[in-house]
């Protein structure tokens, strides 16, 4: 085998491939880059089992294929060498089953490689899958907006993915499908209800977070991405043009997130200035975060807004809130909370106000973007001594 790639498209395209690359991969092969040259195209692949990505770069005028073959190029190696070339183009050519030469300029390398018929064999797809249609600029603001809310502790695997689901809806006279995405950690809850009319497809799936994330990073603007769902292998498939990203599903039950959901509060909602809750709630993390609880107090009295924090190795601090009344009334509260995570819902709305709805301070309370009704978040209070 031997490929020629203009170097700028070579480190961009090693780059891409670098989020299918575990920390600690299970099986040796998958620290591997697959590549694969034909006359037409040149095929990469690399695999962490949970996540794949193929992507097919067609030759011409960058990339070019002198002789068709395969290889299992180590990646983090390969992928550290061409980052320090420095020649208008990199070659990759083959010389034996075990051994490669990477050229560029006056520099060469050679380094070992394996068979390309080593590494896992990766599942194809059906045409019959559902599937769906997104705009990838749609796509990563529903990921963005959805993924903070999802859990990182292992110990409750569900948890640790969001949640794509189906549910009716009336528009005028008729009932749609639409798809929802949701989030939860049990602390913080994130839910956005799309547009998209899933044309009476069902769909019940639990994809990983932390994949997503790293997918939305490299969607291209102003296109689109195809979601296949194939729940007898218990995968989603992505398609973006020449490229094609595999998920495997989290297996389990999501939790019913609809009882947590408390309703918008007639009697105890406002609306503050969002730079103003941001800058707020970052000046009391200084104090919350040295106290053992990571506590701060949110308290409605008076018609006074004010957030404080407080630590008895450290000392506390106060400070009051601006806020125009939304409901009808504004009674008198004293709720906890960690800073962060109001902080962390807050940072997602890009309106100029939010609005904030309790109901009591035992209960979730509402942090709401006023020029979005389709998106939900809550946070749940900490119960004060």
């Amino acid at each position: 085998m031997e490929i020629k790639i203009e170097t700028k498209t070579f480190k961009k395209l090693m780059k891409d491939m670098g989020i299918a690359i575990g920390s600690k991969p299970t099986i040796s092969t998958l620290e591997s880059v697959k590549i694969v040259a034909t006359e037409e195209n040149i095929i990469f692949t690399t695999s962490d089992i949970d996540l794949t990505l193929v992507k097919t770069v067609l030759t011409g005028d960058k990339v070019f294929v002198n002789e068709p073959g395969s290889i299992l190029m180590p990646f983090r190696l390969s992928s550290n060498i061409i980052n320090k070339l420095s020649g208008k183009t990199i070659t990759v050519q083959t010389k034996s089953d075990t051994e490669a030469h990477i050229k560029s300029g006056k520099s060469k390398f050679k380094i070992s490689v394996l068979s390309a018929d080593m590494f896992p064999t990766i599942p194809e797809t059906n045409a019959d899958d559902k599937s769906l249609t997104f705009a990838t600029d749609d796509f990563a603001t529903v990921i963005k907006k959805v993924s903070h809310a999802a859990s990182t502790q292992e110990s409750r695997p569900t948890l640790t993915g969001l949640h794509f689901s189906t549910s009716q809806v009336t528009n005028g006279d008729q009932e749609e499908n639409v798809l929802s995405v949701e989030a939860t950690d049990t602390h913080v809850m994130a839910k956005v209800t799309t547009d998209i009319n899933t044309d009476g497809i069902e769909w019940d799936a639990i994809i990983p977070a932390k994949p997503l994330t790293k997918i939305s990073s490299i969607l291209e603007e102003n296109n689109e991405v195809e979601i296949q769902f194939t729940p007898n292998q218990g995968q989603i498939t992505f398609n973006l043009g020449q490229n094609r990203i595999l998920l495997r599903l989290i297996e389990g039950n999501y939790p019913d997130t609809s009882r947590i959901i408390p309703p918008i509060s007639d009697d105890c909602t406002i609306k503050l200035k969002r730079k103003d809750v941001l800058d707020t709630f970052g000046r009391a993390t200084i104090i919350a975060k040295t106290a053992k609880s990571l506590v701060s107090l949110l308290e409605i009295k008076d018609d006074k807004l004010t957030v404080s924090s407080n630590s008895p190795s450290t000392g506390d601090m106060h400070e009051e809130l601006s806020f125009e009344p939304v409901s009808s009334t504004v009674k008198e509260l004293k709720i906890g909370m960690n800073p962060h995570y109001i902080i962390q819902t807050v940072s997602q709305i890009t309106s100029d106000d939010v609005i904030l709805s309790f109901n009591n301070s035992l209960r979730p309370f509402r942090v709401v973007n006023p020029e979005d009704d389709n998106y939900i978040q809550i946070i749940t209070p900490i119960r004060l001594a």
